[in-house]
């Protein structure tokens, strides 16, 4: 088995595990403890290796799976799962591929588990800043099609009066709010780009 890290094997492990996915899915696990740690340890190696090929909806239910057994593991207690080897890994990637099929609100538990058990690493700090740039980014996209639609207002349609003091209003306050919120974005990058921040594996 190689380890977590190991990068270059992922490729041929996802290869041998679907060339025996059969006798995997059939495998009785609860025979004994090695042979319900020995699954565990193959099904969440498969969702790693799908994982960092960014099948993440493939990878999804694997790495659920593997949590999940994990959690049931007679061996460890509920308090202490962060002291099982691949908890934190599972975590990560778990939260890593709901965010990038843009489920944040499963993906943020993740996520708000390891800065909380790990506050000082960097990698988790940064996609905590992502969680909280996701809101602002979809108001910027608001505000810009807002001024579009204004402008389509002001090019095609002839107003005055009333509702040519609302329209310049409107425009007004959607380009100070995108004005803002680019600050707010730009200032937020800056912080998270010093130190560089490398990938899991």
């Amino acid at each position: 088995m190689y380890g977590v890290g190991d990068i270059k094997n992922h490729n041929d492990f996802a290869t041998a595990f679907e060339n025996n996915k059969k006798a995997i899915d059939t495998f009785n696990y609860n025979l004994s403890q090695d042979s319900y740690d020995a699954y565990s340890r193959v099904i969440s190696e498969y969702g790693f290796a799908l994982s960092i090929a960014d099948d993440d909806r493939k990878a999804l239910p694997y790495l659920d799976k593997a949590i999940g057994l994990l959690q049931n593991n007679k061996k460890h207690q509920p308090d202490k799962l962060f002291q099982a080897e691949l908890y934190e890994y599972l975590l990560w990637h778990r939260g890593k591929c709901n965010f990038s099929l843009g489920r944040h609100k499963l993906a943020k538990p993740d996520f708000d588990l390891l800065i909380k058990q790990y506050p000082d690493n960097l990698i988790y700090q940064k996609w905590t800043t992502e969680f909280n740039n996701v809101k602002l980014i979809q108001a910027k996209n608001v505000f810009y099609i807002l001024i579009g639609i204004l402008i389509l207002i002001y090019t095609f349609f002839q107003t005055n009066g009333l509702i040519s003091n609302i329209n310049f209003c409107l425009f007004i306050f959607s380009v100070i709010g995108t004005i803002t919120v680019e600050i707010i974005l730009y200032r937020r990058r800056n912080i998270n780009s010093e130190p560089q921040i490398k990938n899991v594996g």
